[in-house]
């Protein structure tokens, strides 16, 4: 199946967006192991800039990219074809809160990790969801969605995984040449519904507190003036996401 693909597939998502979850669902999808997660090497070796002028192989493979700010913005889109999973950043902001509490840190060790994420948890979730971002990661998905053929496009988002799960593995399906599914796949596959999870040994939330399973966490975090000034910042990037998903999650968006 992976053979047939004249081109590599780049997947481009934002992180703690259920990237693990999609990235196995694929290899299920696939037949294959795991895909490769080719920009891991730059960050393991502190190379992550590297990535703003790496050019990813053209030829079949099956790559993710999880900092969409790395994209090379000179690639030739042409060469490529593209699965956009974008997540709410109201809902992204709060996973990294409680991510960096327990997420290990290149730069910090020992005491000095155990103290930063003392300061983190002191902040409150509040504090911390609203220290200034410099980066837009919804530029990459912009330059994707309007440079590239339509054709060579398929978005598949975190909410549309949590609340339309057949149908995001039907679109996977058509977009990778999946025309049927095993026994054994199928088997995978429902062990990756969002129901589920509890029991998927694989699941993110069975290693890191704070995972959640359906979007609008937000609201149940945050505090409605934290959330009003949210959305004024992230208000063009949320319309975006929700303008390219898929017709029937759209009003998981709200602002």
């Amino acid at each position: 199946m992976a053979g047939a693909m004249e081109r590599s597939v780049i997947y481009l998502t934002t992180p703690t967006s259920a990237t693990a979850s999609m990235w196995r669902i694929f290899a299920i999808l696939r037949g294959t192991e795991q895909p490769w997660w080719w920009t891991q090497p730059f960050w393991a070796e502190g190379r992550q800039e590297e990535l703003r002028t790496a050019v990813p192989p053209t030829d079949g493979a099956f790559i993710m990219m999880n900092y969409p700010d790395y994209l090379n913005p000179s690639l030739n889109l042409a060469d490529y074809r593209f699965i956009l999973n974008m997540r709410d950043p109201r809902d992204v902001l709060c996973n990294q809160y409680h991510w960096a509490q327990q997420h290990e840190e290149p730069d910090r060790k020992g005491e000095a990790l155990e103290a930063h994420r003392a300061r983190i948890v002191a902040m409150g979730i509040d504090a911390y969801v609203l220290i200034p971002r410099p980066t837009d990661a919804s530029r990459a998905f912009r330059r994707v969605r309007e440079g590239a053929d339509p054709a060579d496009v398929l978005v598949l988002t975190y909410a549309l995984l949590c609340a339309r799960f057949d149908l995001f593995v039907e679109k996977a399906c058509r977009f990778l040449g999946v025309r049927e599914l095993n026994a054994d796949q199928r088997a995978r596959l429902e062990a990756e519904r969002v129901e589920k999870l509890g029991s998927n040994k694989d699941w993110i939330g069975q290693r890191w507190s704070g995972s959640d399973i359906m979007p609008g966490r937000y609201r149940r975090e945050l505090r409605p003036e934290t959330i009003a000034v949210l959305n004024e910042r992230y208000g063009e990037t949320i319309r975006f996401i929700r303008d390219i998903d898929d017709p029937s999650v759209r009003e998981l968006y709200e602002i």
